[in-house]
Formats: structure tokens, sequence, C-alpha cells
């Protein structure tokens, strides 16, 4: 988990370092364990942030139908909007 929080950390670093000047990009990085939907929503009504960026792997139709996805979960709970980017597997 480690690992993940440092990647994360040097890419949104690095963001800032393209634009210094904006003072509207700042971030909060957490990682937890447990479910990831109750994990965001805690921590969206806790720490009151404004918006939540999440990935979306884009699994196959069927099992979003099953198993419905953490994405679409997180739009239903949270009261702030949700940025999705979609993340190619091939890349």
């Amino acid at each position: 988990m480690k690992e993940n929080k440092e990647c994360i950390g040097e890419y949104c670093d690095g963001l800032q370092q393209k634009n210094p000047q904006n003072p509207y990009v700042s971030y909060n990085i957490a990682v937890t364990l447990g479910n990831p939907v109750e994990q965001i929503v805690k921590k969206v009504k806790e720490d009151g942030h404004d918006l939540v960026v999440m990935s979306n792997l884009g699994h196959n139709p069927l099992h979003d139908a099953i198993m419905g996805s953490t994405v679409k979960r997180v739009l239903r709970r949270v009261e702030v909007p949700v940025l999705i980017i979609k993340i190619n597997q091939d890349s």
C-alpha cells in the first residue's frame, strides 16, 4: 500500500510543479483497508472534500451488471462531484 501512495503522491507533485501558480491544485491521498465505497464515502464526509477523482478500468458489462462498479456506488452515495478517468488496460 505504501508504494501506491508514494506513486500517487509523485504524480500529484508533478501536476503541481507544472502549474505552481494555480492555488486550486491541491490533493489529499488516503490509502486505507476495507470496503472501497465505504472508505471513500467516509473520507469525503470526514475531510470535507469538494471533488472525488476515480479511475474506471472498464470491466465487461456482465461483470458490472452482476457486481456493480465501485464508481457507480460512490456516485450514488457522495454529495460532491466525481471525476471519472478511463484507464486503458492495454497501455
